[in-house]
C-alpha cells in the first residue's frame, strides 16, 4: 500500500508505467514469501513422516506380540524376553551369582568349596548353581565350573556345543545345539539317564531328577526314583502340553504353558506346587520349598514356605528374571540392578550393590 501512494506521485510516469512497476514490486513481495513457505512445508511433511512411522510401529508390535501381552498394554515382558534373561541370576543353597553384561560374573555368599572363585570367568552367556558348585555357559559353547566337586559335578571342561545349564544338586546337565543332553555328577537316584533324549529346546536340574522341554511343547523327566518307585511324583510330567518353560526344584517341577497358566508336579508339603491359579506368567523357578513366577508386568507371585520371608516378593517392580534358591529368591530389574528375600545367613542376599547385570552384550 506504501509503494503506491510513492508510485501515484511520480507524475511524470505514465499510467501504463505505473502499472508495470506495481506488478513487478508485487512479484519481488511474493519471491521473498516463499523461502518461509516452503520451510512451513518442509515442517509439515517432517511432522507426517514422524506420525507415519510411530503408526507403522505400532501395527508391528501389536501384530507380532503374544495374545497376553495384548490384554495388558503395561506388559514389560513376553515369554521370549523371559528366555532371553534366562541364567542371568541363579540362586544356590547358600550362594548367589549375578551375570554381568560384559560376560564376567558377580557372586555373594558361602564360599566353602570355592564356588564363589568365579572372578577370572569371561565371555559367559548363562550361569547356574547348585549346593556346593557354580557353571558357566561360555560363548564358544563350553562351560567352566567351580566349587566341589566329589561326585563329578563340575566335570564339564569336555564339553562343546552347549547351549543351556543347569546345575542340580549334585549333578549338572548340558543341553547341546542338536538337541541332545549331557550330565555329569550323582547319579544314585538316575537324574543323570538323559542319553537318549532329543529334540530338547530347554534343560533344569532339580535335586534328584531332571527335567527337559521337547520342541513340541511336551515334557520328558528322569531320576526321582528309589527302590524302582518315583520319589515325589516329580517325574509325572507325560500328560503336560503346550509348555514353553520348565523349572525343577527340589522334589517337584514346575511348567509354564504358552497361555501365561502354570502347571505343577511332585510334593506339595509346603504349598510350592500352589500354582493352578497363576495367571500371564512368563518365567519360573523352582526352589527347594518354594515357587516363584514372573508376570508378564515385571511383579512377581510366589507359592510355598515362607519361613525365611522368600515368599515377600510381592512388593517387587520392573523385574525380569527370578531365581528361587535354598530360603531365598532373587530378582534381576530392568535396570541391572538385583533384588533378593529371604534367608542371608551366609550373605547370599546382599546383592544390592549388583549393577550393569543381564543378557551379555
Amino acid at each position: 500500500m506504501q509503494m503506491n501512494k510513492i508510485i501515484q506521485t511520480c507524475f511524470w510516469l505514465s499510467e501504463a508505467d505505473k502499472a508495470e512497476i506495481m506488478r513487478e514490486h508485487e512479484d519481488m513481495l511474493f519471491m521473498q514469501t516463499l523461502p518461509a513457505a516452503f520451510r512451513k512445508l518442509q515442517a509439515d511433511f517432517d511432522a507426517l513422516k514422524a506420525e507415519h512411522e510411530a503408526l507403522k510401529k505400532y501395527v508391528y508390535e501389536n501384530r507380532t506380540a503374544p495374545a497376553q501381552d495384548k490384554k495388558a498394554k503395561s506388559a514389560l515382558l513376553t515369554i521370549e524376553t523371559a528366555k532371553r534373561y534366562a541364567g542371568t541370576i541363579s540362586a544356590g543353597e547358600w550362594t548367589s551369582f549375578g551375570l554381568k553384561a560384559d560376560g564376567t560374573v558377580a557372586a555373594k555368599g558361602r564360599n566353602q568349596f570355592g564356588q564363589c572363585d568365579v572372578s577370572d570367568w569371561e565371555n559367559i552367556i548363562a550361569i547356574s548353581a547348585n549346593q556346593c558348585a557354580a557353571v558357566g555357559l561360555k560363548l564358544d559353547g563350553t562351560v567352566v565350573a567351580a566349587g566341589k566337586n566329589d561326585v563329578g559335578q563340575c566335570d564339564v571342561s569336555g564339553w562343546t556345543d552347549i547351549v543351556a545349564i543347569s546345575a542340580g544338586a549334585c549333578h549338572t546337565v548340558g543341553l547341546k545345539a542338536d538337541g541332545t543332553v549331557v550330565a555329569v555328577g550323582w547319579n544314585k537316584y538316575g537324574q543323570c539317564d538323559l542319553s537318549g533324549w532329543k529334540d530338547i529346546i530347554a534343560v533344569s536340574a532339580g535335586f534328584f531328577h531332571s527335567i527337559g522341554l521337547k520342541s513340541d511343547g511336551t515334557v520328558t523327566a528322569t531320576g526321582g526314583v528309589i527302590n524302582g518307585r518315583v520319589q515325589y511324583g516329580q517325574h509325572e510330567v507325560s500328560g503336560w502340553k503346550n509348555i514353553v518353560a520348565v523349572s525343577a526344584g527340589q522334589g517337584h517341577a514346575v511348567g509354564v504353558r504358552s497361555n501365561g497358566t502354570v502347571v505343577a508336579v511332585g510334593t506339595n508339603k509346603y504349598g510350592q506346587c500352589n500354582v493352578s491359579g497363576w495367571k500371564n506368567i512368563v518365567a519360573v523357578s523352582a526352589g527347594r520349598f518354594h515357587t516363584v513366577g514372573l508376570t508378564a508386568n515385571g511383579t512377581v507371585v510366589a507359592a510355598g514356605t515362607n519361613s525365611h520371608c522368600e515368599c515377600d516378593v510381592s512388593g517387587w517392580k520392573n523385574i525380569v528374571a527370578v531365581a528361587a534358591g535354598f530360603g531365598y529368591t532373587l530378582g534381576l530389574k530392568a535396570d541391572g540392578t538385583v533384588v533378593a528375600a529371604g534367608d542371608n545367613s551366609k550373605g547370599q542376599c546382599d546383592v544390592s550393590d549388583w549393577t550393569n547385570i543381564g543378557p551379555r552384550k
